[in-house]
């Protein structure tokens, strides 16, 4: 796994910040078994639900529990996350992969903010990706915030591209921040976490989270990527990535984040990928 990395992402943007290391991908997973029928017996009526509403391109109000089978695989992307982008065919070879299974149901759902022409957007990007899978939007980010890992406060650590694979009880195995560069490495990533769902087995607790950094640390940054922002969006994401910095780097004075969110701004508003380093020690 990620060797001293942390990943937060705000509102869809990835946001890294590291100890001078890049993340480091830990030994691939077991190859994916090829799916199969399986029978399995009714869920428990009085398992929890996710109970949660997410939209369509429209606006218009989706439950998601009418999308769940035994096993659900939810990918979570944004629009303007790139990472993201890059990654939707993968998604959408994963959810033909299952397509014959009735019970495992793969859905990919944004994180995006409806309005200023976005639902055209994420139409756009799924013609161009040739996706198939049902349009759905988190748009206010009530599913995000049940599926998402915690951080040290249990606030939710808002990262994409985040997959989540539920059993039919609800209980969650996690996939976040990591990018796969093809079908096969994403299905090699999720399969044995859908295989071990369809059996029962209970989940693996999540990882501990990230501390902050110590006092060894010779430098700290945050790399941001992203693309074609709105300023409507530019604004809900500084508020998300604001939120996240001050917990994540309590030492930080208010000029000092400050000066850090004019730089993100500056950077959002440019586009594509960069670096703000952070300082060290507080100041005034």
């Amino acid at each position: 796994m990620a060797l001293v990395t942390l990943l937060f992402v705000g509102a869809g943007c990835s946001v890294s910040g590291s100890a001078s290391a890049k993340a480091k991908v830990g030994p691939a997973a077991p190859a994916a078994a090829e799916p199969t029928k399986t029978a399995t017996e009714p869920a428990d009526p009085d398992a929890p639900k996710l109970d949660v509403s997410v939209t369509n391109f429209a606006g218009e109000a989706v439950s998601i529990d009418s999308h769940l089978r035994d096993t659900t695989v939810i990918a979570m992307w944004a629009s303007y996350c790139g990472s993201c982008r890059r990654e939707l065919p993968h998604i959408e070879a994963l959810a033909k992969f299952y397509r014959d299974d009735q019970s495992v149901n793969v859905l990919l759902v944004a994180i995006d903010d409806l309005g200023d022409g976005v639902g055209e957007r994420l139409e756009s990007i799924y013609a161009d990706s040739s996706i198939t899978m049902p349009k759905l939007v988190d748009d206010d980010r009530s599913l995000f915030r049940k599926i998402a890992q915690r951080d040290r406060d249990g606030e939710p650590r808002f990262a994409v591209p985040m997959i989540v694979v539920l059993d039919r009880n609800m209980r969650l195995r996690r996939v976040t921040g990591a990018v796969m560069d093809s079908a096969g490495a994403l299905r090699t990533e999720v399969g044995p976490l859908v295989a071990a769902a369809l059996r029962g087995e209970p989940p693996p607790p999540d990882p501990p989270y990230d501390p902050s950094f110590g006092t060894a640390i010779t430098k700290r940054s945050v790399t941001l990527e992203s693309s074609n922002l709105t300023s409507h969006e530019i604004h809900h994401l500084l508020g998300d990535l604001r939120d996240q910095f001050e917990r994540k780097y309590p030492d930080l004075s208010k000029s000092q984040l400050t000066n850090l969110m004019r730089a993100v701004a500056a950077g959002l508003r440019a586009g594509g990928k960069f670096t703000v380093d952070l300082p060290l020690t507080s100041g005034n």
